[in-house]
């Protein structure tokens, strides 16, 4: 009977040891995607510290905590510590990379088109007033004193860099249909241990569709889509602040929503763009991607156009087609070929 400590002990010693041994040996990977301000070390720490507070982790296969900690230093989010912006889930076996909602706030920021996220929750007993139209509304009101009350609502408002202010409001329906989408329903899930981080996550997922969007945020969402089970089919990415500002003032983007419905399907592309040439894809993203580091503001803007008028959505414009992969390539070579 004294025995059996120490080789539980031991046991929980050697799933440690295993999931290091996993992270050295992923080192030089994480840190060739890291952002420079983050270590692969400061990585290795965070996802051990997480795997003690939950022991499930170690019980998870090598190739999804190996994916996830891949995900993880990709977007530069820590999966764990004292920011909590993103975390480490099992899921049976499975390991899952999951943003939190200061993650996703982190990545917007990084942007530098979006200057503020913040993200609330509405309990019945605060006092809440949300308006649209033509001169929209939006105040809340906590209740400092007594019993706040059930959770009502969330919402989330964006200031960006011109100085026009977007937000989002959820209900509570709306947020509970969310929910039951998700695949996790498990008491241990995190929609359970940690509702309302859920529900400001969620509201944030709805804003950033109205917002200039990175490639990193776009990612981020699409992961955590993936991680929840959640398919969000409206996503897009907006193509510069100042159309934002002009199409989607508080309260106007409800009625984009109504009028997207409406849309007729996209007319395919005419075959003469089908390329009839031999085409390298690999090259022409390498160079698409070399393009998108070093674009200006301006470029970007126009990128972003481009792909949209060619029915591509920006952030995920390496699922295109050849033909609009080609016609893509055409556009950021005539942009880099006017550079001064």
């Amino acid at each position: 009977m004294a025995n059996k400590p120490l080789a539980g002990k031991s046991m929980a010693v050697a799933k440690r040891d295993t999931l290091q041994g996993l992270l050295e040996s992923m080192k030089g990977r994480m840190q060739s995607v890291l952002p420079k301000h983050i270590t692969a070390e400061r990585m290795m720490r965070v996802a051990l510290v997480a795997a003690s507070k939950n022991p499930k982790l170690y019980e998870c296969t090598k190739e999804s905590v190996a994916k996830s900690m891949m995900d993880a230093s990709e977007l530069g989010l820590e999966p764990g510590g004292a920011r909590q912006l993103a975390a480490l889930v099992p899921y049976g076996n499975e390991c899952q990379f999951q943003p939190m909602y200061k993650g996703l706030i982190e990545l917007a920021l990084r942007d530098g088109r979006v200057l503020s996220i913040e993200a609330h929750v509405v309990h019945k007993n605060d006092k809440f007033k949300c308006q649209y139209g033509s001169s929209p509304i939006l105040e809340h009101e906590p209740c400092w004193d007594g019993d706040p009350g059930n959770t009502i609502a969330a919402y989330a408002v964006a200031m960006l860099a011109g100085g026009s202010r977007q937000w989002e409001v959820m209900t509570l329906a709306e947020l509970d249909k969310v929910q039951s989408t998700s695949k996790a329903q498990r008491s241990d899930s995190p929609w359970k241990l940690w509702p309302d981080e859920m529900r400001r996550k969620t509201v944030i997922k709805r804003l950033v569709k109205f917002l200039p969007c990175s490639p990193e945020l776009a990612k981020a969402i699409e992961i955590d889509n993936e991680a929840t089970g959640v398919i969000d089919t409206e996503f897009e990415v907006m193509p510069d602040e100042a159309e934002l500002a002009d199409k989607l003032a508080p309260g106007k983007h409800k009625a984009k929503k109504k009028a997207a419905a409406k849309k007729p399907e996209p007319e395919p592309e005419p075959e003469s763009q089908a390329t009839t040439h031999d085409f390298n894809r690999n090259a022409a993203e390498n160079e698409i991607c070399n393009f998108s580091e070093s674009a200006t503001d301006e470029e970007k803007a126009s990128f972003n156009r481009k792909c949209i008028g060619i029915n591509v959505d920006p952030a995920k414009w390496i699922q295109g087609t050849d033909a609009q992969i080609e016609s893509i390539l055409n556009t950021v070579r005539d942009l880099v070929d006017n550079r001064p």
